[in-house]
């Protein structure tokens, strides 16, 4: 498979990607002729958005969701509680992101770096974590990690997108170097063969990918 395009950008480009879509969505719109909602009823908004439109905006909504979920209740709860949210309320957030955007996503780790075995990158997920890896290694900044990709895919995916996951200074407490004792035997408790400590703030801790599906 080609990587169609590669991008690097940063969190402000991000807004900048989705807004270029609502650009095109309304030139198109100029063009076309008047009709009423009878004769051509509205699409979901999902469904008119250009495809990288869609993957960051899936992408935006899963982790403002996910950390603010982990957020308050490490705040209300301590970080063992959140250990059982990642668990637990991660994969329901993520089906709700794929059902309300219309798409595939998920989370992966290098391999011998995930918590959840499902999560090991693998095919074309662990090349493109792989690039990113060596990229890093090189010098480039973890949270402009991003890669997309258009071309020689499978029938019915439309867009490929891969961004690279930054370990906040909120994720060490359970992916950090040092963790706190009770916090590691919640960890064995619920991963016995968890491979995901061992990160500083800053570096890349794995990605987040997304499918377009074609209409």
């Amino acid at each position: 498979m080609r990587a169609a395009t590669i991008i690097f950008m940063t969190l402000g480009l991000l807004s900048a990607g989705c807004s270029k879509g609502g650009e095109e969505a309304k030139d198109e719109e100029e063009g076309s002729p008047q009709t009423s909602a009878q004769e051509a009823p509205a699409e979901p908004a999902a469904k008119k958005a250009e495809p990288l439109s869609r993957a960051l905006a899936a992408a935006k909504d899963f982790n403002q969701r996910l950390r603010g979920m982990l957020q308050a209740t490490m705040e209300s709860q301590g970080p063992e509680a959140a250990i059982e949210v990642c668990a637990v309320a991660a994969p329901t957030i993520a089906d709700e992101v794929m059902k309300a955007h219309e798409l595939k996503l998920g989370r992966v780790a290098a391999p011998g770096k995930n918590r959840n075995p499902d999560q090991e990158a693998q095919g074309w997920t662990w090349e493109a974590l792989r690039e990113m890896i060596e990229e890093v290694e090189r010098g480039a900044r973890v949270t402009e990690q991003m890669k997309v990709y258009r071309d020689d895919l499978p029938e019915g995916i439309e867009l490929r997108m891969v961004r690279g996951i930054p370990t906040e200074a909120l994720c060490t407490r359970c992916h950090g170097e040092e963790i706190e004792p009770s916090i590691e035997a919640k960890l064995k408790e619920r991963y016995p063969g968890d491979g995901a400590t061992g990160f500083r703030e800053g570096t890349l801790r794995g990605a987040l990918w997304v499918e377009v599906t074609t209409m």
